[in-house]
């Protein structure tokens, strides 16, 4: 009999162990992804633009000749000896060639119309880390919880924060879906710049108690766990510990920019994350060329603000841009802006697919 035990206990404590780690870190997608939708290659606007620019295009030789001052074009007039008709024509000529040179010439004048454009969420490239918040709260003092009440702590979050979304009282005109949850008014407002984390940490604290009240939570044990888990990830100064790059994407960014394309960016973000990210992963925000970030532009990313701040801050032209995006309404804002180039995607394994596809890869 104690043979029996020595066997057995060891095993079925590695199986509780193993059964822990599944429900804690089983990770789900994080969005109901939509379909990939058609985009137009980029070979026929890059097409469309030298057929429009080829007869205006001058050789190298031709540039060469017509970089001449008003000084060479007087000697090079006086010199020669042909009819009065002839210089003139010649004159005419080349001063043509000069007043074209400009727009050869001083990219400058006009730098995104003629540039590639990929537009990106910044989240896709700094991912939330699960694994990190469970072990600042304590493995021990999850694991205790899953043990006994069979739940995932992130999910009652979500859910309670769901709840306070749909309350006539702290319900948001403007819908915010974070993992299929509708968000509250006041992590919209913290979104758009309109309030601190402190603010927003203070009204949930103060909904979490009053759900309590009503029998919300299993146990004062959930209560506890739930209200830490929501203390971390508000507070932005935790953002380095508990998100984490992610590699694959960042290589596709790197890969667009060394093929000539200008990335941009755009995110539902806060001031206070802006500034921590920054410090944090300096070297992902310099991939971007510009930023459109809710705080700053006081609406969410999939509304067609954010587009029209990208558009009237860089210059950009929407019939050149291709946005890579997860979320259907992302997309369908950026359609209706007139962006046609839209390569939706699920993973990144198939977005790398499809970029080579479409030959931006």
């Amino acid at each position: 009999m104690n043979i029996k035990k020595i066997i057995i206990l060891p095993i079925l404590s590695l199986s509780i162990l193993a059964l822990v780690e599944t429900i804690l870190f089983y990770k789900k997608e994080d969005i109901i992804f939509p379909k990939p939708r058609c985009m137009a290659r980029y070979q026929s606007i890059n097409s469309n633009i030298d057929n429009n620019n080829s007869g205006s295009d001058i050789s190298n030789k031709d540039m060469g000749d017509s970089d001449i001052s008003n000084k060479d074009i007087g000697d090079s007039d006086s010199n020669n000896k042909s009819d009065s008709n002839n210089k003139s024509d010649s004159k005419s000529n080349i001063n043509k060639e000069i007043n074209q040179l400009p727009s050869l010439l001083c990219l400058k004048q006009a730098p995104a119309f003629d540039q590639k454009i990929a537009i990106f969420d910044i989240s896709h490239f700094i991912a939330e880390d699960t694994k990190q918040i469970i072990r600042k709260i304590g493995v021990g003092k999850i694991t205790s919880y899953t043990l006994t009440h069979w739940r995932n702590p992130v999910d009652v979050c979500l859910d309670a924060l769901e709840k306070m979304g749909k309350d006539k009282d702290h319900q948001s005109p403007i819908s915010f879906m974070y993992k299929n949850k509708r968000m509250p008014h006041c992590i919209v407002a913290w979104q758009c710049g309109e309030c601190m984390h402190e603010e927003v940490k203070n009204k949930l604290s103060a909904y979490l108690e009053r759900i309590d009240q009503e029998g919300f939570f299993a146990s004062a044990k959930e209560k506890d766990i739930a209200l830490s888990i929501l203390e971390i990830a508000l507070d932005p100064t935790q953002i380095n510990m508990i998100c984490k790059p992610i590699p694959s994407m960042i290589k596709i960014a790197v890969q667009l920019k060394e093929n000539g394309y200008k990335l941009y960016g755009i995110a539902n973000m806060t001031k206070e994350s802006h500034e921590h990210i920054s410090k944090a992963y300096p070297d992902i925000l310099d991939l971007f060329d510009g930023l459109a970030l809710s705080y700053k532009t006081h609406h969410l990313k999939d509304h067609k603000k954010t587009f029209e701040y990208l558009q009237n801050t860089f210059n950009l032209n929407p019939k050149i841009c291709t946005l890579i995006d997860k979320e259907e309404n992302t997309l369908k804002a950026a359609s209706d802006f007139g962006i046609e180039n839209i390569v939706s995607f699920t993973n990144y394994k198939q977005l790398r697919h499809t970029l080579k596809k479409e030959g931006l890869l």
